[in-house]
Formats: structure tokens, sequence, C-alpha cells
């Protein structure tokens, strides 16, 4: 069994209990989990209540077909698939942050990143809320022979983490599945020591792409009906889909600066940093990394 590295969970301020899972060497964490609440007005603009982002996620099914045909769908809305997406995000860390401490992949599916980061960094935390997402990437890794990360059942929104314990946390196309995308990214600069590095991905809408050309305030008028539209299913929405200067406004809110981007078509790539100067590198040592 893996030992919990330091600033990995259990703090005191995040509690909960370990169980071992069925996948030797690796340790599924399982806490106490509740229904996000329900955030009061407009939130600044960030709505709370995509119910079925979230649940379409916990089937077994789609666990099952995530890396079979589901993620390559992302290509057509111009995500630039995962070898690359990943060597942007050590890019950016190499380049932007200063922190020491574990890497996390949130949200993190099938493992797609979490192998990546296993290779690469040497702790690394792997949360999202699935169970059946959690069971998937503990069967690649073993497949693939990677030494395997701590697993963390968890909500993004209630990470169980002590604050400032991380150099990175990354999301890949995960943020448009939060139903609380405000309480995550504020746990994200929480958990995050000064100095460190949240990258993400996600999805823009449907206007974006023409928005890069003429101008995002151009668009915004389609941008708006497409916004309605998703208010008006309610729950039924599955996905929240973002402009860039919501995003940029969100990440500076949470506590986070430097926003820095890349669009093409709807996808969007993007970070920022927890203010301050850390000391070693990503990873928990210097140099980890490359």
């Amino acid at each position: 069994m893996r030992v919990l590295p330091p600033g990995l969970p259990g703090g005191a301020d995040r509690p909960g209990r370990a169980l071992l899972g069925p996948h030797r060497g690796v340790v599924l964490r399982f806490l106490p989990l509740s229904p996000p609440r329900p955030r009061t007005g407009r939130g600044g603009g960030f709505r709370s209540g995509y119910g079925t982002g979230t649940t379409l996620f916990q089937t077994v099914f789609l666990s099952r077909i995530y890396e079979r045909g589901w993620r390559q769908s992302f290509a057509s809305n111009g995500f630039p698939g995962p070898d690359a997406e990943f060597q942007k995000c050590l890019d950016a860390v190499s380049r932007r942050c200063t922190a020491g401490g574990p890497v996390l992949d949130l949200s993190c599916g099938s493992g797609l990143f979490t192998r990546r980061f296993c290779r690469e960094f040497p702790a690394v935390a792997a949360l999202d809320y699935s169970e059946a997402m959690l069971e998937q990437t503990a069967d690649y890794l073993g497949e693939e022979g990677v030494e395997p990360p701590v697993l963390v059942r968890g909500d993004a929104g209630r990470l169980p983490f002590p604050s400032g314990s991380l150099a990175v946390v990354h999301a890949g196309a995960a943020i448009h599945c939060w139903p609380d995308p405000q309480a995550a990214v504020a746990e994200i600069s929480r958990v995050l020591a000064p100095g460190g590095l949240f990258f993400a991905s996600t999805f823009m809408y449907n206007a974006s792409p023409l928005g890069e050309v003429l101008g995002d305030s151009t668009v915004r008028p389609l941008v708006e009906l497409e916004r309605q539209a998703q208010g008006a299913m309610g729950q039924g929405a599955a996905f929240r889909w973002w402009e860039q200067s919501e995003l940029e406004d969100l990440t500076e809110k949470c506590g986070l600066a430097g926003f820095e981007c890349e669009r093409s078509g709807r996808c969007i790539l993007f970070s920022a940093t927890k203010p301050g100067e850390g000391g070693e590198g990503a990873g928990g040592e210097a140099g980890a990394g490359a």
C-alpha cells in the first residue's frame, strides 16, 4: 500500500477515511459527499445547477468509452490532443510555477492526464467525483505499468487538501462540468501554495471561433442567446460553456493572478497563478518533471 505523502489528502481541515481499492498499490479515498449548495443571486455571473454534467460521468458506460471515442471527438472543437495539451501544461509549469509540492489532476476522469503526470512528477494525486472513473483510472494505470498516484473520490467544490499544499492543479476539459465552478476555483486557490499554478482546458460558446476573428464583444449577442438557452434548461443543461472574459474574471475573483490563455476553435487552454513566491519546483523536489 502506498503511504500518503506529506501535503496530500488527510489534512485536518478536510477529514475523511481511506479505503484500499481493488487495485494493488492504489489508495482510493472516499469522502463524505453532499450535493453542492445552491448559490443565491447571479453569483457574479457564474451559475450552479448543471447537475446532468456531473451525474453523466458517474456511469460505468461512459468511463469505459471516454478514451475510446468520447475524448477523441474533442478534436473537432479545436482541442490539441492529450499529448500536445499535456506538453503545453508542462511548458506552463516550467515557465510559471515557483511552488514546491504535489501535483493534483482534478476531475481526472479515466486518468488520461494522470498517467502522464505520474511519469513526470514524483508526487501526484488524482481526484474525481465518479467512482467509476477512478476505477477506470486504476485499470489503465495497471495496464500501462505506471506507478500509481493517490486516487481520491471527492468534490471539486470541497477539496480534501490542506491550504497551500499543492504546487499545480490541472483540470483538463472539466470546468464546464462542475456544478459550482466559482466554489471549485476558490478551493483551487486555497489549496495552491504561493507561486502555484492552475492550468485547465474547457469549451467556449459556439460563437467563440467567430469572436476570435471579429472580436468577442461583436459576437456577444450570439453568446447571450446561447446562454439564455442553457439557462432555460436549468438542471437539464449538462454543461456550461464559457467566454474568455468570464474565465479571466473567475480566476481573479478567486484570488489567482496572471491569467493567460490560448484559443483554438471552441477550445481554450488557460492558466493562472497563486500570488507569492514558492521554493522548490512542482512535484515535491527541485527540477522534478523533465
